[in-house]
């Protein structure tokens, strides 16, 4: 298919490639754009993927901007005494220690895609999350 694929120009392959485009936006709406550390990340990436013409560079920015993000944010949360690494150990495979931890440590706190987000990464159902947030609330307050 590549010799005649070549042949095609770009005026007429142009307006499909802005339809998928468009067709790929309707994404953008399940972000969560109130939680700035998920959503500057994800800006940069689609920010960089049309101005540098390539996927790869845009998920590469992306990616770059979230873990300086993380580096950036490891004093803050050392200083509110919490797990300065949280994120890059839910990264390696959450155990129980890092999930308790990263009800504190997000940004977010408490949203309800965070729920959903650790019932995709752990497995557990989101009542069991949910009833962990609430017993580890209710053990901060005292």
């Amino acid at each position: 298919f590549a010799p005649l694929l070549s042949k095609t120009p770009p005026l007429a392959s142009g307006p499909i490639l802005s339809i998928v485009g468009g067709l790929m936006m309707k994404n953008i709406e399940n972000f969560e754009w109130s939680d700035v550390e998920e959503a500057l990340p994800a800006f940069a990436c689609l920010v960089m993927i049309p101005l540098t013409y390539n996927i790869a560079y845009g998920i590469i920015a992306g990616t770059m901007m979230w873990i300086i993000m993380q580096v950036l944010l490891m004093p803050y949360r050392a200083f509110k005494k919490q797990d300065p690494l949280v994120k890059f150990k839910l990264l390696l495979g959450p155990d129980e220690e890092t999930l308790k931890s990263f009800q504190d440590a997000s940004i977010g706190h408490g949203s309800e895609r965070e729920a959903d987000w650790l019932t995709h990464v752990t497995g557990k159902p989101k009542e069991v999350i949910e009833q962990a947030h609430q017993a580890h609330d209710s053990l901060k307050d005292k």
